[in-house]
């Protein structure tokens, strides 16, 4: 439900008070260490998030099943990216083959993915 009170602030920085005085040891570890101390944790917390995702999703409509393809190759590969780009840009195609008319703020959304692409990935 998210903190609605300031009261979840102070109870935040009471618990990262005492980590600033632990913080200056993990500054003299080796960078390598520290990434197979955090891997574990972002695999377990992405794969609870997919589950989660997966759950929502209608598997019946064959739109989100082609849009939830599209996103695989990104999220295997690392690339985010293109995770999150190539189902904007298929989504006015979506409409259009599915439905035979594709509405103006799906072919907004596209040309949104169409210039991210194009900026950032490139």
């Amino acid at each position: 439900m998210g903190a609605r009170t300031g009261m979840a602030s102070v109870i935040t920085a009471a618990v990262f008070i005492p980590v600033l005085f632990i913080t200056p040891f993990f500054g003299k570890l080796p960078f390598w260490l520290l990434l197979w101390a955090t891997a574990p944790a972002l695999a377990a917390v992405s794969g609870y998030i997919l589950v989660k995702v997966l759950q929502e999703i209608d598997f019946r409509i064959p739109g989100n099943v082609f849009l939830l393809i599209l996103t695989l190759p990104g999220i295997f590969s690392g690339n985010l990216l293109i995770a999150f780009v190539l189902p904007m840009i298929a989504l006015s195609g979506l409409e259009y083959l599915t439905e035979g008319k594709a509405r103006a703020s799906d072919l907004i959304i596209s040309l949104i993915g169409l210039v991210t692409l194009a900026l950032y990935h490139f």
